[in-house]
């Protein structure tokens, strides 16, 4: 990826905690699902409403590499 495609770490970080609180929102019934399949849908958590599809799939890479994320074998977390 080139720095176009790149987000500010700030910017990163604020989206990761947004995907916390996302989980807080709903409920941990959706852990199985990764945030960004939550993205545009009516029930789309408030706390990814400022961030847009991208960031989010950035955040959850970034959770993912730290351990605190996991997909299991359907994709999901």
């Amino acid at each position: 990826m080139g720095a176009a495609n790149q987000i500010p770490p700030e910017r990163l970080i604020d989206a990761t905690d947004a995907i916390f609180e996302a989980y807080d929102e709903i409920g941990l019934i959706f852990f199985s699902q990764m945030p960004s399949q939550w993205m545009g849908h009516p029930d789309q958590p408030a706390a990814l409403c400022e961030f847009s599809r991208y960031e989010i799939e950035e955040a959850e890479r970034f959770l993912l590499r730290m351990g605190l994320l996991e997909r299991n074998s359907q994709g999901a977390c």
